[in-house]
């Protein structure tokens, strides 16, 4: 924005078909950051995302021919993708037809709430905390978040969105899993005085209350973008069930089962086999923790009964013991203690050894590709945040490369071992797969998925010894 960035350069290939009226990216001190399209120079109201992981986005409200804006705001046609640290279009139907920009002299709030892209009606019910959203006699929705009455902390989560003069909790917080919190506040911080959501409801509650905004779907009759009760006019509340509220879109691919789209973890949970594991109801906390401050929120820690009492282990993905603190003693790891894996140094090479009986491959979980990691294989990256395969999947279960040849007509679909392992990983970034592959009918993928399912059969369906 600082530097003009102007996506009329013929240098520049993004916004081609938006050209000579493609975005141009600006700033000053007396408009702050704008993005103008031919006639029409909107300021950015916010952004949102930009935590270094997928990408951001930039909202706006729309200029007005009797002057001012609009009373809501629509999300502006351009995102940065921050792994690869590039620009793309997002949704520019909603700002173009073809290269001439829809709103500008002439533009009525009834426009733009035909033609925009309303970040009121499709996403602050998941951003938000205590949204609350009412629809305009122009047809504008408009959203609020809850009022920040006790404290009013400088950040920039917490500001003035809908313009009443009251700070409001733009952003996720406590609230949006513990219920109201003012008689907590008040009562100097009584925990009893808020939901515990993992101690104080059951297993389905508890999943409800983070699958809310963690699923792809609607309100209840597909108004809103987001989950809400359309009939009763009002959002989730902390321990109700998430069905009446939804009406689910899920975004997969073509077996039916694994996720392309993003924010659908909770469909993918309920479409695998943890809420219904007869000896114990799974439960999202079992890996996930809102109060670390790590990359995905992961558990850093879990509290274990043994024989001998209860067992703390520090609990990492990279080297499988956030896994094994849970299966450790079962199954095929049943050669693997709770103690072995509290102190996973001491024992990593027992550990590999029985791991790697199970995956048939080395064991090598903390390098780079992760070699005999259980989420390699049981969470393969499948969907797409802001590019290809940036996000896992949550239905545990093994992708075998005999769906990337069942599905051939259809386009076919990654597998557990294609997807970051067994493909092309050359010249791409650490961590990463080539987020070009959007399409698995190549020769070069048949082929591998034929040795792959053959080889997969192979170790997985009789006592073969582990690979070398």
């Amino acid at each position: 924005f600082i530097d003009g960035l102007d996506f009329n350069d013929p240098s520049i290939g993004v916004f081609e078909a938006q050209k000579p009226n493609a975005p141009i990216l600006g700033y000053s001190d007396e408009t702050g950051y704008t993005v103008t399209m031919g006639p029409t120079v909107v300021r950015v109201f916010f952004a949102w995302g930009g935590i270094g992981l997928y990408k951001q986005r930039f909202v706006a409200r729309i200029p007005l021919e009797e002057g001012g804006t609009t009373e809501g705001t629509y999300v502006l046609p351009l995102q940065y993708n921050e792994v690869t640290h590039e620009w793309v279009p997002y949704h520019p139907e909603k700002w173009y037809d073809g290269n001439v920009p829809i709103f500008g002299p002439g533009t009525t709030a009834e426009l733009a709430a035909q033609r925009g892209r309303s970040f009121d009606k499709r996403c602050a019910g998941c951003h938000f905390t205590g949204t609350q959203v009412r629809m305009t006699a122009a047809g504008e929705y408009l959203a609020s978040a809850a009022p920040v009455v006790l404290f009013a902390p400088d950040a920039p989560n917490f500001f003035d969105y809908n313009g009443d003069g009251v700070t409001e909790e733009v952003h996720i917080s406590c609230e949006s899993c513990h219920g109201g919190g003012s008689l907590h506040v008040m009562m100097h911080g009584d925990p009893s005085l808020i939901v515990q959501p993992f101690e104080d409801l059951s297993a389905d509650q508890a999943n409800d209350a983070c699958g809310i905004c963690h699923l792809r779907g609607g309100s209840s009759t597909g108004a809103l973008g987001f989950p809400w009760d359309d009939a009763e006019d009002h959002g989730f509340f902390v321990g109700d069930a998430a069905a009446p509220y939804v009406t689910q879109k899920p975004g997969l691919w073509p077996d039916g089962v694994t996720s392309r789209q993003h924010h659908q973890q909770w469909q993918d949970f309920y479409r695998s086999s943890k809420p219904t594991f007869q000896f114990h109801q799974v439960t999202c906390s079992e890996c996930h923790d809102l109060h670390t401050n790590n990359l995905h929120n992961i558990r850093e820690q879990v509290e274990e009964e043994t024989d001998d009492g209860s067992l703390i282990i520090q609990t990492r993905v990279e080297d499988n013991t956030l896994c094994l603190a849970c299966h450790a003693t079962f199954g095929p790891f049943a050669g693997i203690s709770k103690e072995m894996v509290a102190d996973y140094e001491a024992n990593r090479g027992q550990i590999g050894l029985i791991v790697s009986a199970h995956t048939r491959h080395p064991y090598g979980p903390e390098r780079m590709v992760g070699l005999s990691r259980c989420t390699e294989c049981h969470m393969p990256l499948t969907a797409k945040s802001a590019i290809n395969y940036d996000i896992h999947s949550h239905t545990f279960e093994v992708v075998p490369p005999s769906r990337t040849l069942e599905f051939q007509a259809e386009g076919g679909m990654p597998n557990s071992c294609a997807v970051r392992c067994h493909r092309n990983i050359v010249n791409i970034l650490p961590n990463e797969i080539d987020a070009n592959i959007g399409n698995w009918t190549e020769d070069t993928d048949v082929s591998l998925s034929r040795w792959l399912a053959d080889a997969f059969d192979a170790w997985f369906g009789g006592d073969e010894e582990p690979m070398p």
